[in-house]
């Protein structure tokens, strides 16, 4: 859906907040959590739980990236 002129700096942008988010706030987030559910069930337990919950995130982007493929299809259809 990008101008071949600026695709390169449409592919460098959607790279940053993929970055950004994944290895910036991912661990961040899992750690974070982790620290909150250690008082309720020990560190070994709540490190797992957080590690569960981080990977679901997974789910959700698949559910995402599925919808985008359908709202991609319906926009290409439009368009010619």
């Amino acid at each position: 859906m990008t101008p071949p002129a600026s695709r390169a700096a449409v592919a460098a942008i959607i790279g940053f907040f993929n970055n950004l988010i994944g290895i910036g706030l991912g661990p961040l987030a899992v750690g974070a959590l982790s620290d909150a559910l250690r008082p309720h069930y020990g560190e070994g337990e709540a490190l797992r739980l957080a590690l569960m919950a981080g990977s679901s995130a997974f789910a959700l982007a698949a559910v995402l990236f599925v919808a985008a493929g359908y709202a991609l299809k319906r926009d290409l259809k439009r368009r010619t």
